[in-house]
Order: C-alpha cells, then sequence, then structure tokens
C-alpha cells in the first residue's frame, strides 16, 4: 500500500515508556509512513498536546497514564484513539471500550502490527 500521502499526519503517542514509541515509529517506517509522531511522557503535557489540536491519531498506552480519562478527551476533540494494551482485557473490556469509540486495541506484544492499523485509520 502506499503511504506517501500520509506524510503530513501527526500522530501522538502517550507513555512513559521511550521503547513503546520507538517501536511504534520503527514499525511503521517498515511499511513506509513516515507521518509525524510527537510524544507525551505525562498526563499534563498530554492534555496540553491533546488539546492543542493538529493530531489525526492519539496513541494511548492501557492502562499507562490516566488512559480512560485521555481518551475521553480525545474523543471530546473528535481524534480516533489506538490502545496499546499491556495486560489481557476480557472480552466485555474489550466490547465495553470499542462501545466508547476506542478504533484499536493492540496488545503490547504484538505491537508489530501497529503499521498498517495506522495506516488504515489515517487514509
Amino acid at each position: 500500500m502506499d503511504y506517501s500521502n500520509l506524510e503530513e499526519k501527526r500522530v501522538l503517542v502517550v507513555d512513559e515508556n521511550q521503547e513503546i514509541f520507538d517501536s511504534i515509529k520503527e514499525e511503521t517506517q517498515k511499511i513506509g509512513l513516515n507521518c509525524r509522531f510527537d510524544k507525551a511522557a505525562s498526563f499534563s503535557r498530554a492534555v496540553d498536546l491533546i488539546f492543542s489540536g493538529g493530531y489525526d491519531v492519539v496513541i494511548l498506552y492501557f492502562p499507562g497514564i490516566r488512559g480512560p480519562y485521555l481518551s475521553n478527551l480525545a474523543f471530546m476533540r473528535g481524534l480516533p484513539v489506538v490502545l496499546i494494551a499491556s495486560l489481557t482485557l476480557f472480552p466485555l473490556e474489550v466490547h465495553h471500550l470499542i462501545e466508547k469509540g476506542i478504533k484499536e486495541i493492540i496488545p503490547k506484544d504484538k505491537l508489530r502490527e501497529i503499521g498498517p492499523i495506522l495506516g488504515k485509520l489515517l487514509s
């Protein structure tokens, strides 16, 4: 798939862990998705960036930095949200999160799948 038209897209990654951020960038670059990534490693920084506007997708590490609260803020701004889950979620939890508006839930151990997911959301 050709992602060259997505270079102007902006993605906000909310997580304290630099490895998660680096992995997301690496996996998207592998498929030729070269959008702009910003990182928020604290709750206050995440709030500031979400409200600053200009993002096309927000990726939250769940249950990370007040994930449910930040996802609601992103929804208020009309932003799609992708969760990176560090734990196994029960099917009812997954159903509830998707009903709330979460676009995708990716287990941390399957982070290599994020590239095509972001490509689809940003297209």
